[in-house]
């Protein structure tokens, strides 16, 4: 959201003529659209929200609306770092705060950016940060690298380039079985992600309330009652109540009765931000927790961060920043404090120092978790400090070369999917060069942030066309947006840890808010394995999975449809062809910014489309019936009959 009021904010300068960038009917006509995209959520010629938009996106639809059609990025790129500039420019000349975020509130409000809470709040959250920032990062490269953040096209590129210092030792020859030894034992690991409990979620509240986030408490009544929020949630811009939270935590207990592990993949703080705290986001995080770990008991619970559980959001600081306000230590000290007891010192010691950590769950098996959120492109500290955030990568490394070495194979789990567009490229890049490396070792890997239900399929440096590793996405508690509540379980075979099959498990949102007095109604929305008709979820086996569905588009479709778990909403809107081929591409790409993989799936996609428009073009033709000679008249008979 911070982002949502660099961009728009800027207009306002533009347009007044403080920054005579372009000529007068671009400086005019784009705050305008931009206006009218806000207030009334519509497409403009310059502004666009396309179909099947990248589900790196979807989780933060309050943030970004809208992105800008290429051909204006280069204007958008401008007038972010005219805005970034004279906001700076009015601090350093102020030598006070005040006046630039009185700048920046102004002009959020005077272009109905957002209300005036979020407006003041946001803007309030980030104020230290940048203020920090500014002391430290001269006004150019924090202009060039807020903008970059944003846009990361044209004149407006994160520039920044590093490699991960450490040696990774000789890689093996890379083993990909294309089978698993049949085996009785299995091993069943439950995934839960993005629970985004709201405390002021209100039942009959207000779920159309002009805020990036609704049903809450503090926004009054709603309008007529088809904008009332429901019982269990809403499939509009709302999150879910306590209640809904627990009746997870019940039915997976309930339903499954032999559970492994279970697997919390980050985020279990609220959309509402702008009225977070430390304090508040602390609570939140502390009362789910416990709840979780009351549920499972003597079942392990491997937490992962997410990035809206630090404060401010989404910003993830270095250890050396020493202000309390704006330093991510009180969340590291707490969560070192209420996960379960079974992590080591060393694993307390990581977390201490950013969020990371492994554990040891059975001879010849480990878990690795990461705070991925440092990649994330929200994150203002990359403004700061961008190489290799916390050591972590580094950390990484060794820690694999080490599992390698004892015979472990290994699980990593993380928030953010290294393959979206929302982590930068060279952490991400980074990142695909260790799993390349340690294939062997890495048998899954498992992360939330999109809200949807997806996988996402690493593929060999050395050979484009191999996959050497997969990631599963757990979709998301949280109904925000327009899905259902969902969970997974795998099912993974203990003499390799690779998995067989997954499942996922969802409630109608709809169905459940008619019954309010009874708990919803859970159902298997699919087995994995019998829907798609694949033997097990080797790298392998999703590839040869996912150039079906570049061939047979009602595969692709019905992914589309699992993806957002057949929530009511999303069903009800089309699913063009760029919106499959986004699908499809974001099934094969894990490494941020690279299209290799998705150029050559489009152009699969493009072939199976034009092969079936001339087979359909050729049945139309031997269809129509061949035309008959028309029959001799009679000659005229002169004799009437009655």
């Amino acid at each position: 959201m911070l982002y949502q009021l660099v961009l728009t904010s800027a207009l306002l300068l533009i347009g007044s003529n403080a920054f005579p960038l372009y000529e007068k009917n671009e400086s005019q006509e784009l705050p305008q659209q931009l206006i009218k995209s806000r207030t009334i959520r519509a497409e403009t010629p310059w502004l666009h929200q396309p179909k099947g938009r990248d589900s790196s996106k979807t989780e933060s639809p309050g943030r970004v609306f809208f992105y800008l059609q290429p051909q204006y990025l280069k204007v958008g790129c401008s007038i972010c770092s005219a805005l970034v500039a004279g906001v700076l420019g009015a601090y350093k000349e102020a030598k006070d705060p005040q006046p630039a975020r009185d700048m920046v509130v102004n002009l959020c409000l005077q272009f109905n950016v957002e209300t005036k809470d979020v407006c003041t709040g946001v803007v309030d959250m980030f104020l230290e940060t940048i203020v920090y920032l500014a002391d430290r990062v001269d006004s150019a490269n924090i202009t060039q690298r807020i903008c970059g953040l944003i846009f990361n096209s044209g004149d407006c590129l994160f520039q920044d380039d590093w490699t991960v210092d450490v040696e990774l030792g000789s890689k093996p020859r890379a083993v990909t079985p294309n089978a698993i030894p049949n085996n009785n034992h299995t091993v069943t690991i439950v995934q839960l992600t993005d629970l985004h409990h709201d405390p002021k979620y209100t039942s009959g509240g207000n779920a159309v309330c002009g805020e990036p986030t609704c049903c809450r408490s503090t926004q009054g009544a709603p309008a007529d009652v088809s904008k009332a929020a429901g019982y269990w949630g809403d499939y509009r811009d709302c999150d879910v109540p306590l209640k809904t939270i627990k009746d997870i935590f019940r039915h997976i207990k309930q339903k499954h009765k032999k559970i492994d592990y279970v697997y919390f993949t980050g985020d279990i703080v609220h959309h509402g931000i702008w009225e977070t705290s430390q304090k508040s986001n602390a609570k939140i995080i502390t009362h789910i927790v416990r709840e979780l770990n009351k549920t499972f008991g003597n079942i392990p619970v491997i937490y992962a961060l997410g990035n809206h559980e630090t404060w401010p959001i989404d910003a993830y600081a270095p250890l050396d920043v020493d202000n309390a306000n704006i330093s991510s230590k009180w969340l590291f000290e707490l969560v070192a404090d209420i996960w379960p007891d079974y992590l080591t010192q060393e694993a307390r010691e990581t977390i201490l120092n950013g969020g990371f950590y492994t554990v040891k769950l059975r001879d010849g098996f480990r878990v690795i978790v990461l705070n991925n959120n440092v990649c994330y492109n929200l994150n203002i500290w990359l403004v700061y400090q961008s190489k290799d955030p916390y050591g972590q990568l580094k950390w990484l490394a060794e820690t694999l070369l080490q599992a390698e070495k004892d015979g472990e194979k290994v699980h990593i789990l993380q928030h953010i999917p290294t393959g979206s567009k929302d982590c930068v490229e060279v952490w991400s890049r980074e990142y695909h060069k260790i799993v390349d490396r340690f294939e062997n070792t890495i048998t899954a890997q498992f992360n939330g942030h999109t809200h949807k239900d997806e996988f996402q399929i690493f593929y060999s440096l050395d050979n484009v066309t191999r996959a050497n590793n997969v990631a599963f996405n757990g979709g998301s508690g949280t109904t925000y947006s327009d899905v259902n509540t969902n969970y997974k379980v795998y099912t993974v075979d203990p003499s390799t840890w690779y998995a067989l099959d997954s499942e996922s498990w969802v409630f109608n949102l709809t169905e459940a808010n008619l019954r309010p007095d009874h708990s919803p109604d859970w159902f298997k929305l699919y087995s994995f394995r019998q829907e798609y008709g694949v033997k097990n979820l080797l790298p392998a086996q999703l590839d040869s999975l996912a150039h079906r569905m570049a061939a047979n588009h009602t595969l692709i479709q019905q992914y589309q449809r699992f993806s957002v778990k057949n929530g009511d909403p999303s069903l009800q809107n089309s699913c063009d062809d760029d919106c499959l081929k986004n699908s499809l591409c974001n099934i094969v790409t894990a490494r941020s910014g690279d299209t290799t993989q998705c150029d050559l799936f489009k152009t699969e996609f493009d072939t199976a489309s034009t092969s079936k428009k001339k087979k359909d073009v050729a049945k139309t033709r031997t269809s129509v019936p061949t035309s008959t000679p028309t029959p001799a008249k009679e000659p005229p008979n002169d004799k009437k009959s009655f």
